[in-house]
């Protein structure tokens, strides 16, 4: 049995690349800091409430419960939570840095070019830290930690410890069960193939995994099935899935109260509770399944032909896992499933591939566009250990840093160019606004206040109005009818304070908000209305 085996110690560039990188993660943490997205609301509540001791409140079938438990023991302090979780990223983003260093020592790869390539990767995962506030990084991390393990054939000889590792990535975003599982089939058919009369101990292996993984997971599914009413590892796939044919977050725009808890902000931090979802079967009608087959090919096109950094990296991490195959393809007929570069292309491909039946956002491709650049290491191994054959990466030396300072500069000056460091605008550029302006409400009158945004829309307003209500502990109503009458109504029967208007929009004398005090923009493109004490 193989036993596990890690790096015995980390060299000196790598050291230097870790320093740099924290170091300007840290100049970075203080204007950014304050970048907020609509998940991290939820993710954030959830986990005060796991930290106040609302349990059955914090148990969520949508939202994957890791990042919350990570996150709960600091709610009591009063240090803001958004801001734990920037550093939390800063720190997972190093580790990100380490497991791609064990990847390119897997690959056998010329320490100069590790060095040179790593600075790269150092440079794309600065950028994820600070994207969203999401459980995604942390998976991707994860994901490239257990590809290691899997690459070095682990995944059967070990299955208690794959059982732990399928386990924390299900509990670090529920896709990876999916993901993960179709990646220990590869192991299985691997040492099928490799040893066939041996077969048998292969699936007792393979089938003791999932009995270890659903006896480490039980008591979360037990909790999902106390608080939902029935047996499932997750709700957010059918919400997803289904949400293509029937908008099922469309309830977003309309008026929703917020999931009955004491730490909810809104109803999405709940959907599958609060919207009343719907999911289709692929496979109930002809209908269906053309509609899902069309799904399908407009996620292909979408990274294919869209103009995203992103999405050209994947495709040429494709091309280049091919050309890396084809080029060290040495392992006889019948173990041809043992090869690195054939295991990482099915690696990458089957994560793309999961998430063509839903939609695809570019954080869900990170774990792509890091392995992409592994292989453009290998690829590149020649050329740049030849430019860089008397140098010693062990050792300071200055051609070494000259190739590493030049290359940055020349992919920073792209990535701009390409506005692969450019967030939406209301994460740069009003996120401290929508802080300070919450926070003002949370020290006065307006603390604890009930808001909504009138008219019902989804430009950005909406968004920013619902940060406001988080930082300020109030609760968000989503989005008033565009009816006056009807609006006044709700705005009285649910005793709402609090009022977002985008400032283009003209307040009629009949709405009840008129005769509120009026705070002009004090977010972007929003003005606020309050009711006067």
């Amino acid at each position: 049995m193989k036993k596990l085996s890690f790096p015995d110690s980390i060299p000196l560039y790598l050291k230097w690349i870790l320093a740099g990188y924290l170091s300007i993660a840290i100049i970075f943490f203080f204007p950014l800091r304050y970048m907020m997205n609509l998940d991290a609301v939820s993710y954030l509540s959830i986990a005060k409430s796991y930290g106040m001791g609302h349990f059955y409140d914090a148990v969520n079938a949508y939202w994957s419960p890791l990042l919350s438990w990570v996150l709960a023991p600091f709610t009591h302090l009063k240090f803001e939570l958004l801001f734990i979780f920037k550093i939390y990223n800063i720190l997972v983003g190093s580790a990100g840095i380490i497991a791609c260093w064990m990847l390119l020592n897997i690959l056998s790869i010329h320490e100069s070019t590790k060095a040179v390539f790593l600075s790269v990767i150092a440079t794309i995962i600065l950028r994820f830290v600070y994207d969203v506030t999401s459980p995604d990084l942390s998976s991707a991390v994860l994901l490239l930690f257990f590809a290691y393990y899997w690459l070095k054939g682990y995944t059967l000889q070990k299955p208690f410890i794959t059982a732990i590792w399928l386990g924390v990535l299900y509990l670090v975003k529920s896709y990876n069960f999916y993901f993960i599982s179709g990646v220990i089939v590869w192991s299985l058919l691997e040492s099928v193939f490799s040893e066939p009369n041996n077969y048998r101990n292969a699936i007792k292996k393979y089938l003791l995994v999932y009995v270890c993984f659903f006896f480490l997971v039980s008591p979360w599914l037990y909790a999902l099935y106390s608080k939902y009413g029935y047996l499932m590892l997750t709700g957010s796939g059918g919400f997803n899935h289904g949400g293509m044919m029937y908008d099922n977050w469309q309830f977003l725009l309309e008026f929703v109260p917020p999931v009955n808890n004491n730490e909810a902000v809104i109803a999405w931090q709940d959907p599958i509770l609060a919207s009343g979802f719907r999911d289709y079967n692929a496979f109930g009608s002809w209908n269906n399944f053309l509609f899902q087959v069309n799904v399908i090919w407009k996620n292909l096109l979408s990274i294919i032909i869209t103009r995203s950094s992103t999405r050209l990296v994947c495709l040429a991490g494709v091309v280049s896992l091919l050309v890396a195959y084809y080029r060290t393809y040495r392992i006889p007929r019948m173990n041809f499933l043992g090869s690195s570069f054939l295991k990482l292309l099915f690696f990458f491909s089957l994560n793309i591939a999961g998430y063509l039946f839903l939609f695809i956002e570019d954080r869900y491709l990170w774990i792509n566009i890091l392995i992409s650049f592994i292989v453009f290491a290998h690829l590149g191994d020649q050329v740049i250990s030849k430019w860089l054959e008397n140098t010693n990466p062990s050792k300071f030396n200055w051609k070494l840093v000259f190739t590493v300072v030049a290359i940055n500069i020349v992919f920073l000056r792209y990535l701009n160019h390409a506005n692969f460091f450019v967030p939406q605008p209301y994460y740069k550029f009003y996120s401290m606004k929508e802080y300070k302006l919450g926070k003002e409400f949370s020290a006065g009158h307006y603390k604890n206040s009930r808001m909504a945004k009138w008219p019902d829309s989804s430009d950005y307003q909406f968004f920013g109005s619902v940060y406001v209500a988080y930082f300020a502990e109030g609760k968000h109503y989503l989005s008033l009818p565009a009816q006056v009458e009807m609006a006044n109504q709700l705005i009285s029967q649910n005793q709402i304070t609090i009022v977002f208007v985008p400032s283009s929009v003209a307040v009629p004398e009949s709405h009840v908000i008129s005769s509120w005090n009026r705070l002009r923009e004090p977010i972007m493109g929003c003005d606020v209305y309050l009711k006067p004490h």
